[in-house]
């Protein structure tokens, strides 16, 4: 898979509920995640009822539409020494089959992010494929 998509390492997992912990446990007690808010029911269960309460980490669920609110939210986590480090995304959504965040460009955000504040960077694609061969 790894030399499939030119990267250097691939990682799978039987499920993605192993997938989202293994990304969720990457984190550390007190830090932050910054949550599409039409996220996967089970998934913002998992983040509301599991992460939250065991590990400490609190969850922003944000309208990844409003740039302007993305920006301040990471401006702000950034100033405050980064305390978010995981940035968790969906698209299209589940079950609503929202398209969002078209205006986040990940990969100028993580050029300039990753090296100073480390930010992990998850999109889940799994309803992609469907879009595309249903349009």
């Amino acid at each position: 898979m790894a030399a499939a998509e030119n990267a250097k390492h691939c990682v799978a997992f039987a499920s993605g509920s192993a997938a989202t912990s293994a990304v969720v446990h990457l984190l550390s007690h007190g830090q932050s995640i910054l949550c599409i808010d039409d996220v996967y029911g089970g998934t913002q269960r998992y983040f509301r009822k599991i992460v939250n309460p065991a590990m400490n980490i609190n969850i922003e669920f944000l309208d990844f539409d409003d740039m302007e609110l993305i920006k301040e939210q990471i401006a702000s986590n950034e100033k405050a020494g980064a305390k978010a480090r995981l940035l968790w995304l969906e698209t299209p959504t589940n079950p609503t089959l929202k398209v969002s965040f078209r205006n986040l460009n990940i990969h100028r955000f993580h050029a300039s992010s990753r090296s100073r504040f480390n930010w992990i960077i998850s999109i889940d694609l799994r309803h992609q494929q469907c879009v595309q061969s249903c349009s």
